[in-house]
This record gives C-alpha cells, sequence and structure tokens, in this order.
C-alpha cells in the first residue's frame, strides 16, 4: 500500500473538485480525472495505459487534428503519472505516440 500516493491522488481530486466547484475558475470547462491503480507495475500501467487510451477512440494518429486545436480539442489534454519514475517513464513513452503528455 503507497500511503504517499494515496494522499497525492486526494489533494487532486479535491483540487479539481474545488475548481469545479468554481464559477469563477475555467467557466464553462469541466476537469475530470479517472483513476487506475497500477500496483507500482509497468505491466498493470501499460494496460491500463492502452485500456484508457482505446476507451477514449484515439485509433489513428492525424496529426493536423492533434495540432490544430481550433477545430479538434480533444477530451483528454493530459495524464498525471504514477508516483514511481520508473512506471511514469513507461507510460509516458506510450503515451507520446498519441500525443498525450504526462
Amino acid at each position: 500500500y503507497n500511503f504517499r500516493g494515496f494522499r497525492w491522488l486526494q489533494a487532486m481530486i479535491f483540487a479539481i473538485e474545488e475548481i469545479n466547484s468554481s464559477p469563477a475558475l475555467l467557466p464553462n470547462l469541466t476537469l475530470g480525472y479517472r483513476i487506475f491503480d497500477t500496483c507500482n507495475t509497468v505491466s498493470k500501467a501499460l494496460e491500463a495505459t492502452l485500456s484508457f487510451v482505446a476507451q477514449n477512440k484515439i485509433d489513428s494518429l492525424n496529426l493536423d487534428e492533434f495540432c490544430n486545436c481550433s477545430e479538434h480539442i480533444p477530451s483528454t489534454i493530459a495524464v498525471v503519472g504514477a508516483t514511481g519514475s520508473g512506471v511514469s517513464t513507461a507510460v509516458a513513452n506510450l503515451l507520446g505516440l498519441f500525443y498525450i503528455p504526462q
């Protein structure tokens, strides 16, 4: 059990909910989150990442679509990585193929 990671998770959820509930912050925009437990293993993290990417329907790479934000804004803008650098590096490398920053 990673208590430090759990505390960070709780802080992130609190911050997102505070931002979403304030009409003065980011009007007409709602932040969201989906949480995946990697069990601090690269294989579980990559499995969750592939599932996440598939669920967001990023089936092919169309550079024009991803680079011209005035025409298309993807539902996933970025991903917050795991607490461990080994897991985060593997996930960042995979997400980079889909132009999703971590």
